[in-house]
């Protein structure tokens, strides 16, 4: 438990060093990478919450958590002091953990822009520097939902379809007495 700590701590003091690297940056390295390394830690630690520790990720459904989210979004990007990036990442976590925790129209559109915002994000500065504002977010969302639909949503298959084999199997025997079946009782 103090190693996972000791991770979150390291994590968090990288985000808090990234949020400061970026007032003290130029202004066009804002929005750049590890700039905006502070915006998403609170969706990775997040993610990790939903996976080892469901109980907890459950106790992120009520109201105050989304209220509590949508005032930091709001904080964030009505501030420019240091907490900024780290506000708006944290109220997006929360928002987040409140929507996966309840039952919303068009969720199967949500999700899959959920899945191809990350290819969004990574598409949209290029697309708009090359081509304009216009152009720049059609070709951003036509790149975004073929790069998701044709290379993330495999390899994440292909990723989840290992990962529940490796859990199915469990972990290789250390031995051949470990491997091998007890014999039938007489």
């Amino acid at each position: 438990m103090a190693r996972r700590t000791r991770t979150l701590v390291v994590i968090m003091a990288a985000a808090c060093a990234a949020a400061l690297w970026a007032l003290l940056a130029n202004a066009w390295l804002i929005g750049t990478y590890p700039l905006v390394f502070s915006a998403f830690v609170p969706g990775m630690l997040l993610a990790v919450l939903e996976v080892r520790h469901p109980g907890r990720f459950h106790n992120l459904q009520g109201w105050p958590v989304l209220a509590a989210g949508i005032g930091l979004i709001g904080f964030g990007a009505l501030t420019s002091t240091l907490p900024v990036m780290l506000a708006t990442g944290i109220g997006t976590a929360l928002v987040m953990a409140w929507l996966l925790q309840h039952h919303l129209p068009g969720a199967r559109a949500l999700a899959f822009t959920g899945g191809a915002s990350y290819a969004l994000y990574l598409w949209h500065k290029d697309a708009f520097i090359a081509f304009g504002p216009f152009v720049g977010l059609v070709l951003s969302l036509v790149a975004a939902t073929l790069s998701w639909a044709l290379v993330e949503r495999p390899i994440l298959a292909r990723v989840h379809a290992i990962d529940a084999r490796r859990r199915h199997l469990g972990p290789p025997s250390r031995s051949i007495a470990a491997a091998t079946p007890p014999a039938p009782a007489p």
